[in-house]
């Protein structure tokens, strides 16, 4: 029996889960890291296809340790390997030693990280990323038997805080209609907490949206929605929409997963009606630097004028895997120039300042000049030409 068939995987996986956060409830920045870690260990054998998640060769073991021999996240999966063998009472295999400490600067990490994240990109195509994705279906099943979801919000505040931003945006630029009957598109809905804020705003609005895995995991308050409809497509390209068919086309942290991100920019341009709206949202490429070291919030924050000053980026879903999945992040004026090539009026701001709540600016920073290009999320929105 494959183990994509056998439920008892499935809930002795989320078991796993639920005792690791049993056995490990401090919080802080180390033990948040360490369990992103186990989790990210854990669904690298979903997404392989392993017979058993549960086991793991010394291979695999060898493999998530070596990608990030030399850096400080070396030390959390090797703490995370570790607690995957002691919490199924499994004999903790030898782990590669480490040789030596990288002692040079953040730019020298992130030359490495860019080396090693480009390798890996060369494997990467839209037919791999969606039979990764469809193979770790499993791995979201479990995290659903450990961490149910609330069935009217599903399971992130920050993320439902973006949400409504978004629809509140939307709300400004769509083009009115007195009967509110819009006809809205979403690509890559998730688990639909968007759609449940749209819902919200938009009442009497016919809300279709398009998801890898259809309606699994989407949250009961969508599903029982009679105006919403979920449609199983797994990339842009596979739309099927009409032209000019929609009033508006939404999608929040979607377009930097993709091959080639103009797709999803030609999809919307082409089923947006004239004067439709749409919001696009996207990874801050000036937040991805950003560590504990000082020197790279200054260096950040200047990037949003000087952009040269970064260091070349290229990631993969999780930095550092042996899986060629996509992650880009764009900057404040890159995201600008992608959007102006097919709606000559795109505008876009940055939105989710969590990284300026330790300077206690994060309330004010999108009225502060330069501060407001700094967000953490950047935001492409517009409305398609007459």
């Amino acid at each position: 029996m494959n183990f994509s068939d056998d439920e008892s995987v499935l809930n002795d996986t989320a078991e796993l889960f639920k005792a690791y956060d049993l056995l490990y409830k401090e919080s802080n920045r180390d033990e948040d890291l360490t369990k992103k870690e186990f989790h990210l260990f854990v669904q690298l054998h979903f997404m392989h296809g392993d017979e058993n998640p549960l086991d793991s060769s010394s291979e695999r073991v060898d493999t998530f340790l070596r990608l990030a021999k030399g850096l400080k996240l070396f030390e959390y999966r090797k703490k995370a390997i570790e607690r995957f063998f002691q919490l199924q009472n499994k004999e903790t295999p030898n782990l590669i030693i480490k040789e030596h400490s990288l002692t040079t600067s953040w730019r020298d990490v992130a030359r490495i990280k860019y080396d090693r994240s480009r390798e890996l990109f060369k494997m990467a195509n839209t037919d791999k990323i969606i039979e990764l994705e469809t193979r770790g279906l499993n791995y979201y099943k479990a995290c659903h038997i450990a961490y149910p979801p609330n069935e009217e919000v599903g399971h992130d505040n920050i993320h439902l805080h973006s949400h409504r931003e978004v629809a509140e945006l939307l709300k400004e630029i769509i083009p009115f209609r007195e009967d509110g009957k819009y006809r809205i598109l979403e690509y890559g809905c998730g688990d639909g907490r968007l759609l449940w804020v749209l819902r919200q705003h938009f009442p009497n609005a016919e809300l279709v949206a398009t998801n890898i895995f259809g309606d699994w995991g989407v949250i009961g308050a969508v599903k029982k929605d009679s105006k919403t409809l979920i449609k199983s497509l797994a990339s842009v390209e596979d739309q099927s929409f009409g032209e000019n068919e929609f009033d508006a086309v939404l999608s929040t942290e979607v377009i930097e997963h993709l091959v080639e991100p103009e797709e999803m920019i030609l999809g919307a341009k082409s089923v947006l009606r004239p004067g439709g709206a749409f919001v696009v949202t996207a990874p801050s490429l000036h937040y991805e630097f950003l560590t504990n070291n000082p020197v790279t919030y200054m260096i950040s924050l200047i990037s949003v004028v000087f952009e040269k000053v970064l260091p070349p980026f290229h990631n993969l879903w999780q930095p550092l895997t042996d899986l060629p999945i996509i992650h880009y992040a764009f900057s404040y004026s890159g995201f600008r120039k992608m959007f102006r090539k097919y709606f000559s009026k795109a505008k876009v701001k940055t939105t989710r300042f969590t990284h300026l709540k330790k300077f206690k600016v994060a309330g004010v920073a999108s009225k502060i000049p330069l501060l407001k290009r700094w967000g953490g999320l950047v935001v492409a929105y517009g409305n398609k030409d007459v």
